[in-house]
C-alpha cells in the first residue's frame, strides 16, 4: 500500500514528536529543543535532542536522525505502512483511497506544492511593485512594521480577472493545477476560469512545517465579502491548520504562552505589540483538530476571540468541544474582551496595558461553562437549580478521562453546594418567647467604602432601587453576569420597572454603551428621569459613579440587588407570619414556610426545624 505525501505530511504535523519519544527517554527542555540520553546507544552525559519546531530528532553520539516515522519504525520494528496505519489510527485520520492511492498522487501533491509557493512569491512581489502601493499605504495604516510583513510573507492581488492566471500560464502550469490550489475559479456554465483573489491584501496560510498551503484575501475596496479564503484543497483543510502557527511557533515553544484569536489582522497586530505567541483560527469555531495543534505547544491555551455575540458563541462553543479531549495539564484558558472590542480595536482605543490586563483575568474553561449555564435560566426555585446542576453534570461526563472528569465532577459539586445549599454558619435565630421568626442576617458589605448611604437600608428600599437602574444604566457591563438578578428585582416604583424592562429588551442581543442606552431610554419617554436618577446617583454615591467599570462595582451592585430581593422576601414573610397568627390555618403555615425556606435557600440561611412553634 502507497500513502500519499499529503497523508504523510498531515501525520507528522499533528504528531508531538517531544510527546512520542518522551514516552521511553526522559527528556528534559533546553530552550526549543529537548535533550536525553539516546535511545539508539549507550551513553551516560546526553546526546539526543528532539526539535518539536523542526520536526527531527538528531543524536550527536551515534548520528541517529529522523522524524517522528522514522523513530516509531526503529524503536518498535514496525514496517512504514504499518507504522502511518499506526499514527493515522491514534489521530483518528482516516485511512482511504484518497490516502493510499498510486505514486501519480504523490507526484500531483509535489507538483501543486511548488506551484503554490511560486503563487505566494508572486503575491510578495505585487505588494512591492506600484500597483501594490494601496496594499502597502492600507498596510501602514494598520500600524503593522516591515519586520511583521515580511516575517508572515504578506502579499497583493491587483485588481483584474486574469492577471495571475495569465502569469502562470505563460509560464507553463495549467487552469487545471491553478484551479486545483484555489487561486482560481471556474464557473459552472462556461469552461472559462478567473482569479479568485482581486484587488485584496493577501495573508499566505502556511502549514506547521512552513509550506504555504492555501491564502487569505482581504478586500481594498467595497467587495461584498471583505474576506475570502482558500476553498478545501488537497493542500489545504480550514480544519486542520491555524494562521500564524509556523511564523509565531518558535516564541510559542519558548515562552509556553499561546494566545488564539479570530482574525489574521488581529494576530498581525497582537504579534506587533509584542505578542509574539499569538496564532488566528481560519474561521470563528475551533476544530478538535486544531485544538490538538495549540496543545503540541501550549498546555493552557489563552482563547481570545471577539467579544460580540458570534465570538462568545464561538467561545462557549470551543469549550464544550475541549471537554472530550481535556488531559491532566492540558485545557483552554479564555480572555473575554469588552463588547464589541475585537483585540485590534481594543488595543487601538484602550492601549496595550488594557489588553494585557484583559490576557491576564482569563478564566478557566471550567468557569466559562459554569458561568454560561448558569446565566442560560433564572435559578430562583429548586427546580430550575436542579436543572442546572444535571447540565453542568452531563457536561462534566462528556470528558473521556477519568481523572480529569471526577475533578471537573467535585469542584461543580463543592461550588454548587456553597452557592444554593444551606448554610451551617447563618441560621435563623428565634427566643423561646419570640413572636415570629426574625432573620439575623449578620451580612457585611465588602464595598463598604461604595455603598455607606441608606442604600442597603431596609426601609430605604426606593433609593435602592434608583441605584440598582443607575448603576445599570453608567455600566452596562454589569448586565454580562447580572441580568438574571436585574430582571428579578421587584421595583415599586412603576417608572423603575419600565426603565428596567427597556433596558432589558435594548441588551437582548448582546450589550450596548451607556450613551446608547441613554438615547433609548429618553426615546421612550424617560429621559428626564434617567437624568435625574443619574445625577442623583452621582451625587450620593460619588465613588461609585466615577471611572470605568471595574469589579468592586459588580460586588456591590451585586450586594444591593441581594439586599433588595431579601427585603422583599422578609415582606412577605412578615405578612405571611401576620396572617398565620390571625388565623392559624394550614394554608398560611405552608405560606410562611414556603417563603422562610425560600429565604434559606437563596441566602445561605438554616430555616429548618424551628421556625414556628407548633
Amino acid at each position: 500500500m502507497k500513502f500519499s505525501q499529503s497523508l504523510i505530511e498531515e501525520i507528522k504535523n499533528k504528531t508531538s514528536l517531544s510527546g512520542v519519544i518522551s514516552k521511553n527517554v526522559k527528556l528534559i527542555q533546553k530552550g526549543n529543543e529537548f535533550l536525553g540520553l539516546c535511545p539508539f546507544h549507550k551513553e551516560k552525559t546526553p546526546s539526543f535532542t528532539v526539535s518539536d519546531d523542526k520536526g527531527f530528532y538528531h543524536c550527536f553520539g551515534c548520528q541517529a536522525h529522523g522524524n517522528v516515522i522514522d523513530y516509531i519504525m526503529k524503536t518498535q520494528g514496525l514496517s512504514f505502512q504499518d507504522t502511518i496505519l499506526t499514527l493515522a489510527k491514534d489521530l483518528g485520520i482516516n485511512i482511504n483511497t484518497n490516502h493510499s492511492n498510486f505514486s501519480k498522487q504523490n507526484s500531483k501533491y509535489t507538483r501543486l506544492t511548488n506551484l503554490i509557493q511560486e503563487v505566494s512569491s508572486w503575491f510578495r512581489d505585487q505588494l512591492s511593485s506600484e500597483l501594490g502601493s494601496v496594499a502597502r499605504k492600507y498596510i501602514r495604516s494598520r500600524g503593522i512594521s516591515e519586520d511583521i510583513i515580511d516575517r508572515f510573507e504578506l502579499g497583493f492581488a491587483p485588481n483584474g480577472w486574469s492577471n495571475l492566471k495569465n502569469s502562470f500560464l505563460n509560464k507553463g502550469y495549467t487552469e487545471e493545477d491553478l484551479i486545483d490550489i484555489g487561486v482560481l475559479i471556474a464557473t459552472d456554465h462556461s469552461k472559462k476560469s478567473y482569479d479568485r483573489y482581486r484587488n485584496r491584501l493577501i495573508f499566505p496560510i502556511k502549514s506547521y512545517s512552513g509550506k504555504v498551503i492555501g491564502f487569505g484575501g482581504r478586500a481594498l475596496d467595497d467587495a461584498k465579502a471583505k474576506y475570502i479564503n482558500s476553498p478545501e484543497t488537497e493542500l489545504y483543510n480550514k480544519g486542520s491548520n491555524l494562521y500564524g502557527l509556523y511564523e509565531s511557533k518558535s516564541q510559542i515553544i519558548k515562552s509556553k504562552k499561546l494566545i488564539v484569536v479570530e482574525g489574521y489582522f488581529d494576530a498581525l497586530s497582537l504579534v506587533n505589540a509584542g505578542f509574539g505567541c499569538t496564532i488566528a483560527t481560519l474561521g470563528t469555531a475551533l476544530t478538535e483538530t486544531q485544538m490538538e495543534l495549540l496543545w503540541k505547544l501550549s498546555n493552557e491555551p489563552i482563547i481570545c476571540l471577539d467579544g460580540d455575540n458570534a465570538g462568545r458563541r464561538a467561545a462557549f462553543l470551543a469549550a464544550e468541544k475541549a471537554l472530550p479531549l481535556l488531559k491532566p495539564g492540558l485545557t483552554l484558558q479564555f480572555a473575554i474582551l469588552p463588547f464589541g472590542y475585537d483585540p485590534d480595536t481594543m488595543i487601538a482605543n484602550s492601549g496595550l496595558e488594557e489588553f494585557k490586563k484583559v490576557i491576564d483575568k482569563s478564566i478557566s474553561l471550567s468557569e466559562l461553562i459554569w458561568l454560561k449555564e448558569k446565566k442560560s435560566s433564572n435559578l430562583n426555585t429548586p427546580e430550575r437549580q436542579s436543572g442546572f446542576f444535571k447540565r453542568i453534570n452531563d457536561l462534566s461526563n462528556r470528558i473521556n478521562d477519568k481523572n480529569v472528569r471526577s475533578m471537573f465532577k467535585n469542584a461543580y459539586k463543592t461550588r454548587f453546594r456553597n452557592e444554593f445549599a444551606f448554610s451551617k454558619s447563618n441560621r435563623y435565630i428565634r427566643g423561646e418567647n419570640t413572636q415570629r421568626s426574625i432573620t439575623n442576617f449578620n451580612y457585611k458589605s465588602s464595598s463598604d467604602n461604595i455603598l455607606k448611604s441608606s442604600l442597603i437600608n431596609d426601609g430605604e428600599h426606593f433609593s435602592r432601587e434608583k441605584f440598582i437602574v443607575a448603576a445599570v444604566i453608567k455600566y452596562p457591563q454589569l448586565l454580562e453576569k447580572g441580568d438574571e438578578s436585574f430582571g428579578k428585582v421587584i421595583f415599586y416604583s412603576k417608572d423603575l420597572d419600565g426603565c428596567r424592562s427597556i433596558i432589558l429588551n435594548a441588551t437582548s442581543e448582546g450589550l450596548i454603551k451607556s450613551a446608547e442606552i441613554i438615547k433609548i431610554l429618553d426615546e421612550a419617554g424617560f429621559g428626564e428621569l434617567t437624568i435625574k436618577l443619574l445625577k442623583s446617583a452621582e451625587k450620593s454615591h460619588s465613588s461609585f459613579f466615577v471611572g470605568e467599570f471595574r469589579q468592586e462595582i459588580l460586588v456591590a451592585w451585586q450586594e444591593a440587588v441581594a439586599f433588595n430581593e431579601r427585603a422583599a422576601l422578609q415582606r412577605e414573610i412578615d405578612s405571611a407570619w401576620k396572617d398565620y397568627t390571625e388565623n392559624s390555618s394550614e394554608s398560611a403555615k405552608s405560606r410562611l414556610l414556603s417563603l422562610q425556606e425560600e429565604l434559606g435557600i437563596k441566602f445561605g440561611v438554616s430555616t429548618r426545624g424551628n421556625l414556628i412553634n407548633n
